[in-house]
């Protein structure tokens, strides 16, 4: 169980420029993250199956009823958590994106705009081995054939992956501008590509069965050189792009 945490003199919630309806909603943000951080808890021991209410309430401490304050049913912490993942995966985009930039100084335009272009898609993947459990609760959002979620916490979900969907579309606008690609869809490319390496990313199970030239990594790289390519890129340029951030 996590130990309680004090606010100190000066802390957000206790700041006394605040409302009293402002600090209320603070300690109600504070306490469901606390309470997020328990539901993550109980994912990484037991899986999402393994997640209840009552389960929930005995780990944190509280009463079932307390909890219903927070979250109306087990939908709903499972909504909180795949949101904060996703959150996490775009600022690990964000991440991988910057380091790559600082590699990328001074190189030409259009090899910077596919190189660019080629980390932000092979974030995907690389998040599934940084952050194993966070990358299964993205991945449940998008795998189950049911609706897990109800539309409403679906959509919360949804809009919360944008966030991570918006940056790489941007960067293959960007790329069609340096003359990298050729015109089209930037939306419908970023979606296309997202569907295509979020299937590839469940062939890594298979890993330990086939060759290296069929292990996920490799699937990961022809897809993104086909679609590039396909889009305009030219393969010189493109390679030339890879061997920037190798």
């Amino acid at each position: 169980m996590a130990p309680p945490v004090y606010l100190r003199p000066g802390s957000a919630v206790s700041d006394p420029s605040l409302t009293r309806i402002e600090k209320r909603d603070r300690r109600r943000a504070k306490r469901r993250d606390a309470l997020l951080d328990h539901a993550m808890a109980i994912v990484e021991e037991s899986g999402v199956a393994g997640l209840t209410i009552a389960g929930l309430a005995k780990h944190a401490g509280a009463a079932v009823g307390a909890l219903y304050r927070y979250f109306d049913s087990k939908q709903s912490v499972i909504a909180g958590l795949q949101v904060r993942a996703v959150r996490r995966l775009a600022a690990f985009q964000q991440e991988r994106l910057a380091t790559a930039s600082a590699r990328l100084d001074g190189a030409d335009e259009t090899v910077a705009a596919l190189a660019r272009v080629w980390v932000v898609f092979t974030t995907w993947m690389a998040f599934a081995e940084a952050e194993p459990v966070l990358f299964r609760l993205v991945d449940s959002s998008l795998s189950d054939p049911d609706p897990v979620l109800s539309d409403a916490l679906a959509t919360e979900v949804e809009a919360a992956t944008r966030s991570v969907l918006a940056p790489c579309a941007e960067l293959i606008e960007h790329a069609v501008g340096a003359r990298a690609l050729d015109e089209g869809d930037s939306l419908l490319r970023t979606t296309t590509l997202w569907a295509g390496l979020h299937g590839i990313s469940h062939f890594r199970k298979r890993d330990r069965l086939v060759p290296d030239s069929l292990h996920a990594a490799r699937l990961e790289q022809s897809l993104l050189r086909g679609c590039l390519v396909g889009w305009g890129a030219s393969p010189q340029t493109l390679e030339e792009a890879v061997g920037t951030l190798a």
